[in-house]
């Protein structure tokens, strides 16, 4: 469930009316927008591989309408999504596989332009990304990577070895 912090309940954290139940992850880009990953479409199938956003500035607000730019797109490359992060200019996202760029455009109908930017690259667990002013960065299943807004490349790195030759097996994620 989606859940926010509210000053004036003692309960502090409430879930967020009409928001989807299922979701593998989350992030609010800096257009105010909470974006869900790996949620519910709005007809409440779940799907491991739908970006799913509410309304600008209001997280009750899911359903697609005429009047707001809530509304929802699934990915195709991948088996599920693992997370995003609001950058600089852009949101980036991360399949287990894929590394998609998600551009607000913020008309109705047309919220954002979500593009492949890299594939054999995605995310080896939901907290193994950053991202600085120029760039983003992020470690996948078989090597560094960085993204500057245009396509991902590999980061060289002088401990490739040490890290990737000492990942405990099935523990990745973490």
């Amino acid at each position: 469930k989606l859940y926010e912090w509210d000053l004036d309940t003692t309960a502090k954290a409430v879930a967020v009316a009409n928001a989807p139940e299922q979701n593998l992850a989350m992030f609010v880009s800096p257009e105010r927008v909470v974006v869900l990953l790996g949620t519910e479409e709005y007809l409440g199938v779940y799907n491991p591989m739908l970006v799913r956003w509410c309304d600008q500035g209001d997280n009750t607000a899911w359903a697609p309408t005429a009047i707001n730019i809530a509304g929802e797109f699934p990915l195709n490359s991948g088996s599920r999504l693992v997370s995003g992060l609001a950058a600089r200019g852009l949101n980036v996202l991360w399949s287990d596989t894929t590394v998609y760029s998600m551009q607000f455009n913020g008309s109705v109908g047309s919220v954002f332009t979500i593009r492949p930017a890299g594939y054999g690259c995605g995310l080896i667990g939901p907290s193994a990304k950053t991202a600085s002013d120029n760039a983003v960065f992020w470690m996948s299943d078989k090597n560094f990577y960085t993204f500057n807004g245009q396509t991902a490349s590999i980061l060289p790195c002088t401990v490739w070895q040490d890290v990737y030759n000492n990942l405990y097996p099935n523990s990745e994620e973490k």
